[in-house]
Formats: C-alpha cells, structure tokens, sequence
C-alpha cells in the first residue's frame, strides 16, 4: 500500500478499535485496568488521567476514594434507562459526549503510532490551513478604502430572514404654537426596507409613538418571542445632536434583532409596519443621511485602525512564535521555560520578545472589543451607560475588605460544604419540594435545588401534554400505547425498536403493545405521508415529551443513591482545593484593587470619548490603548505572586503533565520503533483496496463539505470581521498542529463534529418551527 493508503487504513481501524473499547468501558468502568480487554483505553488511563497533578495532589487513599465514586455513579448511572438517539429524535448530549471523546483519542494514537511507510505521508508538505490567510496577503490599501454600506448597494447588504432594515435619517417635525406654550417638535424615523425577494428597495416614516406600539402588538401576539430577545425599544431621546444619532443607531440595532427572529419577521403585525406609511426621500433626508453616513464612517476608520495596529504587532508576534516553535519541537523543556519565565520577571518590560508581543496583542485584542462594545456598535450608548450605572454602585470597597481581611476561597469551600452535607430535616416551606424531597431521599441543599429545577420542567412538560391531549381527541389509545411504552423494561424496549425505521410509527402499530392498534393507525400513517401532517407531528410531539419527562423522572431518581453526590462533591473537592490553597496565599484584594482602578479609568475615558466629537480615529485608539498600558504591571505581578506562592507545584506539575503528551507525539520522529504498528494485510485484494478508497474519498468528501459551508458562511459576515477572522487564523504564521506531529485534518475533524451537531440543531430547530406553523394554521 502507498502512504496515503497506510495512513487511512491505521485510522480506520484505531477508530473501529477505540470504538469498541468505549462500548465495553461504558458497560463495565473498572475494565480500564484490564489491558487485554481495553489495551488503548487503559494505557490512556494509567498514564494521563491517573496521574492529572489536580487529582495526584491527593493522598493514595483519597485518590482511591474518588475512582471508587466514579466507577459507582457510572454503574447507577448505566442502570438506569435513559433515552437514546433514535427515542429523541435527535443525538442526545451522551452521544455527543461519547463522539468528542472518541475523536479525541483518536488524535492522540493516530499522532502517536505510525505503521509501514506512513512517516512519508506524514512528512509530505500539505496544503496548511494558514496559507490562505497569510498576514504580507492583507491589502491595507484596500481596507482603508472599506466603506459603510449605501443605501443601494444591494450586493453588500447582510439580509435576515429576507429583510434588510436601514434607519436612514430622521425628520424634524414641528408641534403647533398656542398661545400659553412654546412650539414643540419631535423626530421621525425614515426607514429604509430592502426584502431579498421583491421590490428592491422602499422607504417608510415611522414616529416612536408608532415604534413603541409596534412593541406593543408584538408582545401580544408573541409573548414567548419577545422575552427571549433581551432589548427593549430604546428610550426616546433627548434634543441634541447626539442623543439623535444615539436614537438612531440604537432603535436600528432593535428592529433589525426584531427581524432575526423567524416568528417576528413572518407575523402579519411586522409585515404591515414595515410596509405602510410610506414615503420619499427629501432633499432634507438626502442631507441627514449623509450626516448619517459620515458619523458610521468614523466608527469605521477607528476599527480599522484597531486592526492596522494589531496586525503590526502580530506580525513581531509570528516571528517571535516560529522560533518558540522550533523550541518545543526539538526541545523537551520549552514550554517549562515559558513558564518558569512568567514567575521570574518582575516586570512585563523585562520579558523575553516572544511574551512582551503576545502581552501587546492581547492588550490590542481586549482594545479592540472595548471600542467595539462600548463605542462601535449600535447599542454602545446603551450599554456603557448600564456599564457605568453598575460600576457606581458596585460595593469595591466591601469586596476589597473582604478580600483583604478573610479568605475568600476558604468561604467558598464553606458554601460548598454547605450545599452537599445532608440536613436532618426536610424543607417545609414548600409543600412539593418537601414531598419530592422525601420521595427521592435527597437530604442536602444541592439536591433540593436540582430536584426544583426538574420539578420546574415536567410542570412546563405538563402543561404542553395538557395542550396535546386536547389536540388529540379522539386518539386517546394512540397515547396509551406511547405510555406503555415509556414505562416498558430495557428488553422490551429493544424488541420494539427492531420493528422498523420509524420508531414513533412502530411504538403506534406494533403488535408488541397494548391496547391493540385500530383502523385509525391508517390514518396516523395517511398524515404521515401526505400533506397535511397535523396529526402525526402533534403525536410525535406527545412521545417526545413523554420521553423527556421519563428522563427527568429518572435524573430524579438518581438522587435516592448518594453515588453522584459524592462524585460530585470529591470531584470539587480534588479540583479546587488546590485552587483555594494557592490563592488563598497570593494578594487577591491588590489585583481587585487594581481592577477597580482599571474599570474606572476606561470608564472615565469612553465617556470622554463619546462626548467629543472632533477625535480622529488614531487619538481614539490611543487613548484607550493608554487605559490598559497604565495597567498592565498590577495584573503580571499578580501573575507572578500566584507562581511564587505555588508552594505544592500544581502549575509546575501541570506543565510537565502537558509535555508528556508532547514528548510522545515527537517520539516518531526520534525513535521510530517505538511507535510502529505492526499490520500486517495478507493478500491485498483489488476488491480490498476499492474498499478502502471508498471510505478515503467519504471522509476526504466530508471535510469538503465542511469546508464549504465554513466559507458560505464566512462570506455573511461584513469586510471588517472577515479581516479579524483572518487575522486571528493567521497568529501563528505557518504554524499548524503538524509542526508538533499532530495531523491538522485530525484536530478539524474534531472540530467538525461540533459543527455538525450544530447545523443538526439548526435543521431540527426549523422543523419544529414548521410543524408549530402547521400545527397554528390547521
């Protein structure tokens, strides 16, 4: 076999392998000390989960103790008959779970072992993922040049949900003169409104009276939508110049959130506001827009300064990483040098070019999204003046005396005592916990909470059952069927999910339940196939819920053993006790002191900022800039006190447990031998080598697949996040994860699986969206 062959063929068969082990793990946990039955699995184990620093910190027998309350919570856990991804309709967060896991391992031997002549594929130059977004290929020329958005280019216009929404100026209308009071006026908006499919583009004058009772409509008429958008139409503004613009861009910012929203955007309420009153542009409006337009392009030219900077920065920085790079590749200590340096210096200034950079970065990075938040965006003006409302009335100076005085870990590690130790009686402040409480046997704090919150979920389950049950009249056996089979043992389960593809279908018809299915299952089947599918998604709907209430049931249940109460309490114990140690001994309240310093400063420089309005963009960035360099050495001594008090070395042991993994994956390198599989294909067959093509190209076809959809969707953001994307893709020059004998493809395929859960929730998302929608109409 070619390299390329070789490659594929170990992957293929360490992910069947790791596969199975994960299977026979989950059955039974304490087979990870078998090597012959879980040999991947158990080295893993034995050599970096067994010896994490934040669990070695621990004695031999509390180390003991805590593996004994992990294998005893898997057992209950696996005990217990939760629903799986067929029963959901959907992967279930175990699953996922279970699949970054196994990709996970899979990175790790597949960039550990090699077999035959694969060390030439894995030594062969790529394609690297960076090439594409190189720092020399940025055309500045061409950034200063990027300009906001017109009101007819329809080409660079970000539609959302097939609208796109403008507040293109605003028009001054003049009150009547009486004679006991002056003349009053107020401002009007004049909205542009561009829909992707129809005419290109209108115009509408909209008064906030008007804005205000379109929130009010909406709100009636989709309650549920309009709490889950977190903005409110913004407070009419004052009269000056400012507060005009500041009007503008904020109620922008608030009808474009309103057309993000599906279920908005489609409603005949929104529909009519954004078609009516309408209008032309004035010669008036014509000279206010481009008022307008000059105001937005001073937001712009600041961010892209922002950006010219830190590129000159992350340019020193590239340089600087490479040859760091070339360290760790070839030395075992390097990433401990960087360590042992950032507890040395008693100063940032005094660090070497590689920390000093990456300190100037990260300084320009936090810059950048402080101008963002706070001054570039639509909703800036809202929030700093949220911002500097909490900031005043922040208690810094009981915080600091705390911090001072007391031990702030300690007194978390008190809550938490506090949450977990069992009380010797039951709340009576609440008739249901109560009940729930004794029912379960959860005899502490956290389980009370736990249980409320459940309780909270099958109420909410209830109450859309009840919704469905009346939908459903007439089907009422239908329903008994699906709640046979919720309550059905594991066994029985299993037989009845053979029966067919669709499960919800054979739960309906099979003859495995009771009471037996009539001549209406012709019609459930009927709905199912035809157009109108009212009646099988509101029985779908039914057992989906009845599932997940199961599954809430039995999350209760848990709560009757103590199995996951002490894996949960050790777990905090072993991996925060460490914390409270090392912190409890560096000077938290200075660092809180520092920070209170910091905040009011930036506070007090962004309030200046947007007062002014003669500030070029340059002056902007500097001063902001300032801020943080007047700052910075509070924050790195505070770094430097916490190494320097490390007296248990869990940072220093953490740092070696890291360079383990690294020393192994450059073992290939070194010593060949050490790492080779051994696999051996006798007889290599035409027909064998179809098949491993076929399962090269589906995974090569994927990543493609993958890769598309990332530039589709790349291609909807706006030419200044496009510009940070790649700039931020480009940090680290040429480096990818081959460099330190990692395959970049293995690291995106992990990334890929994140993907595709997300663009499954997507389509699930719209699929429940369209069934409520047929649901509503019928």
């Amino acid at each position: 076999m070619d390299p390329l062959e070789s490659h594929f063929l170990k992957k293929f068969l360490l992910e069947k392998q790791l596969h199975n082990e994960l299977r026979l793990m989950w059955k039974d946990m304490r087979a990870v000390d078998d090597t012959d039955k879980l040999p991947l699995l158990s080295f893993f184990f034995h050599e970096y989960v067994s010896t994490f620093p934040f669990i070695t910190s621990n004695t031999e027998k509390q180390q003991e103790q805590f593996w004994q309350d992990v294998f005893q919570f898997v057992e209950n856990f696996n005990s217990k008959s939760f629903s799986t991804s067929d029963e959901r309709n959907g992967v279930t967060k175990r699953s996922q779970a279970n699949k970054k896991l196994l990709g996970g391992l899979l990175v790790f031997y597949n960039s550990v072992l090699i077999t035959g002549n694969e060390m030439e594929y894995l030594t062969k130059p790529h394609l690297k993922a960076s090439d594409t977004a190189k720092l020399e290929k940025f055309d500045f020329q061409k950034k200063k040049n990027i300009t906001v958005v017109g009101m007819h280019q329809y080409d660079r216009m970000k539609f959302v949900n097939g609208v796109y929404i403008n507040i293109v100026a605003l028009r001054r209308v003049e009150g009547e003169q009486s004679w006991f009071f002056a003349a009053t006026h107020h401002y009007d908006f004049v909205i542009q409104v561009v829909l992707k499919e129809g005419p290109k583009s209108s115009f509408v004058c909209k008064s906030y009276q008007q804005l205000s009772q379109l929130e009010h409509d909406l709100k009636k008429e989709l309650p549920g939508v309009m709490s889950t958008l977190h903005t409110k139409l913004p407070h009419k503004a004052k009269d000056n110049e400012n507060s005009i613009e500041t009007s503008r861009m904020a109620t922008r910012s608030w009808l474009r959130k309103l057309a993000s929203k599906p279920e908005v955007a489609a409603s005949t309420i929104f529909k009519t506001f954004l078609t009516s009153d309408k209008t032309t542009m004035t010669p008036e409006d014509q000279e206010d827009y481009k008022h307008r337009i000059s105001h937005e392009m001073d937001i712009l030219k600041t961010q892209v300064e922002f950006q010219d900077e830190t590129a000159k920065v992350m340019q020193d920085l590239t340089q600087n990483f490479e040859n760091f790079k070339q360290s760790v590749t070839r030395e075992d200590d390097a990433v401990m040098g960087l360590f042992n340096e950032i507890g040395s210096i008693d100063s940032i200034k005094n660090a070497s070019p590689l920390l000093k950079t990456f300190n100037d970065w990260c300084k320009l990075q936090l810059a950048a999204v402080v101008y963002q938040t706070f001054l570039g965006s639509d909703d800036s003006h809202a929030i700093l003046k949220k911002t500097k409302k909490f900031h005043r009335m922040f208690p810094y100076s009981l915080v600091y005396a705390i911090l001072r005085f007391t031990n702030p870990m300690k007194m978390v590690s008190r809550v938490i005592d506090l949450l977990f130790v069992n009380i010797p009686r039951l709340p009576t402040w609440n008739s249901q916990l109560a009940e729930d409480s004794k029912n379960s046997g959860a005899r502490n704090l956290f389980s009370l909470i736990l249980i409320m919150l459940l309780n909270e979920d099958l109420n909410g389950f209830e109450k859309e059952l009840h919704t469905l049950r009346e939908k459903l009249t007439g089907y009422e056996l239908y329903m008994e069927r699906i709640d046979n089979y919720v309550n059905l043992p594991p066994a029985e389960m299993e037989q009845i999910k053979l029966g067919g593809d669709n499960l919800v279908l054979t739960t309906l018809s099979t003859n495995l339940l009771q009471p037996p299915a009539d001549d209406r299952v012709e019609d459930i089947v009927a709905s199912f196939n035809g157009k109108d599918t009212t009646l099988y998604l509101n029985l779908k709907q039914y057992w989906l819920l009845k599932i997940r209430s199961r599954d809430k049931l039995l999350f209760k249940e848990l709560w009757r053993q103590p199995e996951l109460i002490n894996l949960i309490k050790s777990t905090v114990d072993y991996f925060y006790s460490p914390l409270i140690r090392v912190f409890a001994k560096a000077k938290v309240h200075i660092a809180f002191s520092a920070l209170e310093g910091l905040n009011s400063e930036m506070l007090k420089t962004l309030s200046s900022i947007q007062r002014s309005d003669h500030l070029n963009s340059t002056e902007i960035y500097q001063r902001i800039k300032t801020v943080l360099d007047n700052h910075e050495e509070v924050i790195w001594n505070f770094i430097r006190d916490v190494y320097v008090n490390d007296d248990e070395k869990i940072f220093y042991r953490l740092i070696v447990w890291i360079e383990r993994f690294l020393t192994l994956v450059r073992l290939k390198f070194e010593n060949q031998q050490a790492v080779t599989l051994d696999i051996k294909v006798d007889n290599v067959t035409p027909l064998f080598k179809q098949q491993l093509h076929a399962k090269i190209e589906a995974t090569l076809a994927k990543r493609k697949l993958f890769k598309e959809y990332l530039e589709a969707k790349n291609q909807q953001q706006d030419e200044l996040a496009k510009d940070w994307e790649k700039m931020n893709n480009g940090l680290l020059g040429d480096t990818t994860a081959d460099d330190f004998g990692i395959k970049s493809e293995d690291i995106q395929d992990i990334n890929n699986v994140t993907l595709e859960e997300n663009i499954l929730e997507v389509g699930q998302d719209r699929y429940k969206q369209r069934s409520e929608n047929n649901t509503t109409k019928n």
